[in-house]
């Protein structure tokens, strides 16, 4: 559910695991669950006492342990450590034949290579990725190993277009699309299209890149939203504001810097409606500055603000994010509404709960 951005739909399943049931690994299931659901909304916390959770050697529950860790390593930019415990996951995963994860495990490799300090080159991003391909091919009738195909498609794209191989990448975007389109998630099919329709206008092509462009459907995820603008800059549409997107992919905002400065443009931006907030001092002002305060940015209520200013999000999720360790159902529901509560005082009714998600009603820029 996490890879397909079903986050509420995870928190939920993590909130039943904590009422308790009798399978032997629930609890280690859910702390492994609730902190790959935490790195993936971009805040993972400082509780690492997951790493040292009570797991059987050589269990799939391990390889899935190392799989997170591989990701928490990731996301602290620790990339060579990150990669060897995705590399142990891979081990563990293909003792079990457990072949999609295996290959999910290889492929996240392959990126810490590309995205770390060694800089993987195109040419040899290329060799590593069809010598995987060759194994996931093998179990190609898996619909998971079909994912992962995709996943490949995508990479290889990227590789052929850092080798100004322009035709080569709309190929193997291409091929990833029509893989995402039936079995992928749908925030990764949106990803692709605009992909597509990016290298299409790099090819001159407008017709082609307004066609990919349109078979995004809003409304569409947080991490969509950015890219989708962009291509819609490209086509002849208003100049985008990177401070009014939750999530701004930090590929896209490459391209959009690039781009932009080549057309010498300048962002225009209504800042006077902008609550203010300084991290180096975690000073928060209002527009009109009636209201200040501090918030230090490695605070809870800090976390809080961060999480609402990515996108709406439901009472469980932000508890998932905010405690995943913590077990406790009715502590963490007085412990979160006396939470929501203060920081609704200082930012003078900026949150509001529609009766299912809490979503923020001010815009907030950050410094």
């Amino acid at each position: 559910m996490i890879v397909q951005g079903r986050y509420e739909d995870t928190a939920r399943g993590i909130n039943e695991l904590r009422k308790g049931t009798t399978h032997p690994d629930a609890e280690s299931i859910r702390r492994l669950v609730a902190v790959r659901l935490a790195i993936k909304r971009g805040d993972p916390g400082e509780d690492t006492s997951w790493i040292t959770l009570p797991i059987p050697e050589n269990s799939w529950l391990e390889a899935e342990r190392s799989l997170v860790r591989g990701h928490w390593e990731y996301h602290l930019k620790n990339f060579k450590s990150g990669i060897t415990h995705f590399r142990k996951a891979e081990q563990v995963f293909g003792r079990l034949r457990m072949y999609d994860r295996e290959y999910v495990s290889s492929f996240n490799a392959i990126i810490g290579e590309v995205s770390g300090p060694t800089q993987l080159a195109p040419l040899k991003q290329l060799d590593a990725l069809r010598e995987l391909e060759g194994k996931v091919r093998l179990h190609i009738d898996d619909r998971k190993c079909l994912q992962v195909q995709a996943m490949i498609h995508r990479q290889k794209a990227h590789a052929f277009e850092d080798l100004n191989r322009l035709h080569a990448s709309l190929e193997e975007i291409s091929k990833a699309i029509a893989i995402f389109e039936v079995f992928g998630p749908t925030s990764d099919y949106h990803l692709a299209l605009l992909h597509a329709a990016d290298i299409s206008l790099d090819l001159n092509d407008s017709f082609r890149g307004r066609s990919f462009m349109e078979y995004v459907i809003e409304p569409v995820d947080a991490r969509i939203e950015f890219p989708l603008a962009y291509v819609r800059w490209r086509l002849g549409g208003p100049l985008p504001d990177q401070k009014r997107f939750a999530v701004v992919p930090g590929g896209w905002k490459e391209k959009f810097e690039k781009l932009e400065q080549s057309q010498t443009t300048n962002i225009t931006a209504s800042d006077q409606q902008l609550w203010d907030w300084n991290f180096s001092t975690g000073r928060i002002e209002s527009p009109d500055g009636s209201s200040r305060f501090v918030l230090k940015p490695s605070s809870l209520e800090a976390r809080l603000l961060k999480l609402l200013m990515q996108e709406r999000s439901s009472k469980q999720l932000l508890i998932e994010a905010l405690w995943p360790s913590q077990g406790e159902t009715q502590l963490l529901d007085n412990r979160f509404h006396r939470m929501i509560s203060r920081l609704n005082r200082k930012l003078k009714g900026g949150i509001e709960f529609d009766g299912k998600h809490y979503h923020l009603r001010i815009r907030v820029k950050t410094r």
